[in-house]
C-alpha cells in the first residue's frame, strides 16, 4: 500500500452477549495513523470502519485497536493490525527484526541497513530502543544516504508479547519517522 493513500476496512466484534453496543465503554488505537468509527451496532455484533491514513511509516507497521467494555468476563478486547507500506524513500533492509526463536539467556546482535531510494543524504536525529536494546549506527561510505545499525539484544530483557518497534526520527521532511517492527518468540534457554 503506498503511505500516501487513505484506505478503509471493515472489522467486525461478533459476541454471543446481545446487549454488546450497550456494554461498549470506549474504543482507542494506539497510534495516530489508525482510527476506528463504529458504523453498525446489532445486538451481538459490532461493525467499525478502520481507517489508515495516509500518515503511514514506510515499511512494516504495526497498531493496536483496544475495546473495553462493561462485561467483567470479557473488559477488553484488543486487535492487532499489522501491513506494509510502500511509502517514503527511505528503505530498511531487512525490513523487519525477526528474533525468530530466541533463546532468553542469549545475547544477539543484528544488523540492519537503512538508505535512501534517491540517493539524498539524510541525518538520523534519535533512536528510540526497546528494552532490552542497544542500537548504534554508523555512516556507509562518505555520504550520509545510508546507515547501517547495530542491534545489540539481550533476549532476556526483550519482550516478543507485545508489539515492539524501533523508531528512527530522520531530518528528511518527506520520511520523518522510520519504523521497524521487532517480531518473534522468546524460548527458555538450553
Amino acid at each position: 500500500m503506498k503511505g500516501t493513500e487513505k484506505q478503509h476496512r471493515t472489522l467486525r466484534l461478533r459476541s454471543t452477549y446481545t446487549d454488546l453496543g450497550a456494554r461498549l465503554r470506549l474504543f482507542e488505537s494506539d497510534c495516530s495513523f489508525v482510527k476506528a468509527r463504529l458504523v453498525d451496532c446489532k445486538p451481538s455484533l459490532l461493525t467499525f470502519d478502520v481507517l489508515l491514513d495516509g500518515n503511514l511509516p514506510a515499511g512494516y507497521f504495526a497498531a493496536q485497536l483496544s475495546f473495553y467494555f462493561d462485561i467483567p468476563e470479557m473488559p477488553l478486547i484488543t486487535v492487532q493490525i499489522r501491513g506494509q507500506s510502500n511509502a517514503g524513500i527511505i528503505d530498511v533492509v531487512p525490513a523487519r527484526l525477526d528474533l525468530a526463536s530466541a533463546l532468553e539467556d542469549k545475547s544477539y546482535s543484528k544488523k540492519i541497513r537503512i538508505q535512501s531510494r534517491n540517493r539524498r543524504s539524510f541525518r538520523l536525529i534519535s533512536i528510540e530502543q526497546p528494552p532490552g536494546m542497544r542500537i548504534s549506527a554508523s555512516a556507509v561510505g562518505m555520504s550520509s544516504c545510508a546507515y547501517d545499525l547495530t542491534v545489540l539484544i539481550d533476549a532476556s530483557r526483550v519482550n516478543l508479547n507485545t508489539l515492539q518497534s524501533i523508531i528512527l526520527r530522520t531530518d528528511n521532511p518527506e520520511q520523518p519517522i522510520v519504523s521497524i517492527p521487532v517480531v518473534g518468540r522468546r524460548r527458555k534457554g538450553s
